[in-house]
């Protein structure tokens, strides 16, 4: 027997999945993970059984290592139309996922709702999906390790939790943000205020000006993060295959007008009656990849939190009352 619970009230984003486009041969998705038992993304419910599961460092992985709150890639085949209460579906052959941010905590707010770590601000909306802190935020204390999920905002460079995960020890420091400042002579940039340089022999690929960026560099216990001592920069884009049915959660960036933006750094096309978009405003997109952009068939508006989603368990019952 196949269940599926609803554990919380519906979002932004409707009860049931989207009523996808006309079918391609390849489906993508990038989007917060809002139910297990095969990975549901955007409305979406993909069947990983077969799928190759990726970390962000290219290490395999596998179906156990997915967890609620965690943002992934998926690529798929063609994604089924769903409606009302009836999700989307497609069958996954790959899903790669990885945190935003990994280091010490340096400051909690629990009235604004907020933690600093590594110079970044990350908002943490009620209902983030909380691993080793029972109590949520009230229990994450400064200078412990945590790992961040989020979806990045470019234009206010932010964050927005979704999943926050204490860890006993770390294997490296990591942190999302734009590059600023790059001087290739001096080997150094900035990431908001964090100012950091990398070594002779780091990887770099796609280090510049205005490039959103993931950025790698050595822990170690009682020093901390080796600033100092980046070993790895790499850019981050959205690239569906070409004529892919592709699903996009993330915020605008590079906005000149409904015609003109962009979502996870991939060229998108709205029609022109769409209201409310701007840098900085988070949406769902979905369309067909045509020429390198995205024309979008559905563009909805995401002003709630990301735990507004409804969240979704598909298994065989072991308990029953």
């Amino acid at each position: 027997m196949v269940i599926a619970l609803a554990v919380s009230a519906c979002g932004g984003g409707g009860g049931g999945g989207p009523v996808v486009g006309p079918t391609g041969s390849s489906g993508a998705a990038t989007g917060v993970v809002t139910g297990l038992g095969s990975v549901i993304v955007n409305g979406v419910r993909f069947d990983d059984g077969t799928a190759l599961i990726r970390d962000d460092s290219g290490a395999t992985r596998t179906r156990s290592d997915l967890k609620l709150g965690m943002v992934v890639d998926v690529t798929s085949g063609p994604i089924s139309p769903g409606s009302g209460d009836t999700l989307g579906a497609a069958t996954a052959t790959r899903v790669q996922y990885g945190s935003s941010i990994k280091g010490p905590v340096t400051a909690r707010n629990l009235v604004a709702g907020t933690l600093t770590v590594l110079g970044q601000t990350i908002t943490v909306p009620a209902g983030v999906a909380f691993d080793g802190y029972p109590s949520g935020l009230g229990g994450v204390a400064i200078n412990d390790l945590i790992e961040v999920h989020a979806l990045f905002d470019p234009t206010t460079q932010t964050f927005r939790g979704t999943r926050i995960e204490k860890a006993a020890s770390l294997a490296e420091c990591k942190v999302v943000g734009v590059a600023q400042s790059v001087d290739r002579t001096a080997r150094s940039f900035v990431i908001r205020s964090l100012g950091l340089s990398y070594t002779a022999g780091a990887t770099l690929n796609g280090l510049n000006n205005a490039t959103t960026v993931k950025v790698r560099m050595p822990y170690t216990p009682g020093l901390g993060c080796g600033t100092s001592a980046v070993t790895e920069v790499s850019a981050l884009t959205s690239s569906p295959a070409e004529g892919a049915q592709a699903e996009l959660d993330g915020f605008i960036t590079d906005y000149i007008g409904n015609t003109s933006f962009k979502v996870n750094g991939l060229p998108v096309r709205a029609g022109t009656a769409i209201t409310g978009l701007g840098n900085g405003v988070r949406v769902e997109v979905e369309g067909t990849v045509q020429s390198g952009v995205l024309v979008a068939s559905r563009v909805e508006l995401r002003s709630g939190a990301v735990s507004d989603d409804r969240i979704r368990l598909y298994g065989v019952p072991s308990t029953a009352a």
